[in-house]
């Protein structure tokens, strides 16, 4: 009964989205050599749609911007995607990303466009594992969505995931893991890919995820595309390292990520070091590097390593990483997170203990004086005496002895002493 409802809800909506489409956004067919292709004067609504599309629960297709190519043959096919104000009549803040996927949505066909909210997409995305979907489109990944006239999952399109570029850094784009963006939010955004011949879709859209908050961003931005194909790719590769969370930090580090925006050769534990305190470097036997498609990697063996407390760092050299194409790393990477421990060891505070006792009677009266004072360090290398008098000093109503006084420090010990 829950699907049938979540079915419906997604239906609501209908009237007020345009569908998949590619109208008058056909870069053709591009040939390695030939001219680039220019796409002006294009729009895309919301500023938040392609990072929207990252995260677990994807993201709505009419957020994005479908454009199409065509291939006859393998090459490598460079894409640019940047903000414009279309001759003064549009927005021109877009900080645009995009992704590209084999296969085409359905060119009228019975039933109309693709969209992600017909019925037969709606059923397949209640089946789809994790949370509920707020649309069909995966930035990272495959996705299908269908259109009225479908009635079984075999009638889904299917967009298969070949690769993505993204403007700015996870500042504007949000945390997802192993995302690689191009390092400057600057309105435009350029990608290669190495592609076999056959029919391409192309999705832009924003990468500003927090322009959906606390109300989605609904403004309509200005956009120009560029295609171009050539027989070899001379692009260099990117990477990035997933910054460490949360930072400050009390306990050690299960594991670090680093990506790359495409699969990439000779990488290995030389390329890494990682340092505490600008030390030796910490990586050694223990540590390992995993991955299940030569673009995003693990690195393991850190918990025993940063256990101390300190600034660490992990640089990513340059050394001779390649993409599969031959380029090298044009830039390496530094991640670096502060561990804090305990203000004072245990060594530390036991050695303040008094070892003596602090009260004396006077044998010839009886009487007792407790004389108290107090002092205070900021380094436990020594301490210096804190000056009481009244009003600080006094007694208080449950007949206690009060001291009340103000420090600035952000770490301070303060001992009291008896005789």
């Amino acid at each position: 009964m829950k699907s049938i409802y979540f079915l419906a809800s997604l239906l609501t909506p209908l009237t007020t989205f345009a569908h998949i489409s590619y109208t008058n956004r056909n870069f053709g067919t591009l040939v390695p050599g030939d001219p680039a292709v220019n796409l002006v004067n294009q729009t895309v609504t919301s500023n938040y749609g392609w990072a929207d599309g990252t995260d677990a629960d994807y993201g709505d297709a009419h957020k994005m911007r479908p454009f199409r190519f065509t291939l006859a043959s393998s090459a490598h096919v460079t894409l640019n995607f940047s903000a414009s104000t279309n001759g003064g009549t549009r927005n021109g803040g877009l900080l645009p990303g995009f992704s590209v996927y084999k296969g085409l949505a359905k060119i009228g066909a019975v039933g109309g466009a693709d969209y992600d909210f017909a019925a037969i997409t709606a059923a397949y995305l209640a089946k789809s594992f994790g949370p509920a979907k707020e649309g069909a489109l995966f930035s990272l990944g495959d996705w299908k969505a269908g259109n009225d006239g479908g009635t079984s999952f075999a009638d889904l399109s299917s967009f298969t995931f070949v690769g993505y570029a993204a403007d700015g850094t996870s500042a504007n784009f949000g945390s997802t893991p192993g995302i690689v963006g191009d390092g400057n939010a600057n309105g435009t955004v350029t990608g290669t890919f190495h592609l076999e011949p056959g029919d391409y879709s192309v999705f832009v859209g924003g990468t500003n995820y927090n322009a959906q908050f606390p109300t989605p961003d609904a403004t309509t931005y200005g956009l120009t595309g560029t295609a171009s194909a050539a027989a070899t790719d001379t692009a260099a590769p990117r990477a990035t390292i997933v910054p460490v969370s949360p930072d400050p930090r009390t306990s050690s580090v299960g594991s670090i990520t680093i990506a790359f925006n495409e699969a990439v050769q000779n990488f290995d534990l030389s390329d890494l070091t990682l340092t505490r305190d600008n030390g030796p470097n910490l990586i050694d036997g223990s540590f390992a590097l995993t991955t299940v498609n030569n673009a995003t990697f693990t690195l393991t063996g850190t918990t025993p390593a940063t256990v101390a407390g300190g600034t660490y760092r992990l640089n990513l050299l340059t050394s001779n990483i390649q993409d599969l194409a031959g380029n090298a790393l044009g830039f390496g990477g530094e991640e670096q997170w502060l561990t804090e421990t305990e203000l004072f060891t245990a060594s530390q505070v036991q050695a303040l203990h008094v070892g003596t006792p602090l009260l004396q009677r006077n044998p010839a009266n009886g009487e007792f004086t407790l004389k108290l004072g107090i002092k205070k360090s900021t380094t436990l290398g020594g301490f210096s005496p804190l000056p009481m008098t009244a009003p600080q000093t006094l007694i208080n109503a449950q007949g206690q002895l009060e001291f009340r006084f103000i420090s600035t420090e952000n770490a301070a010990f303060f001992r009291v002493e008896a005789e």
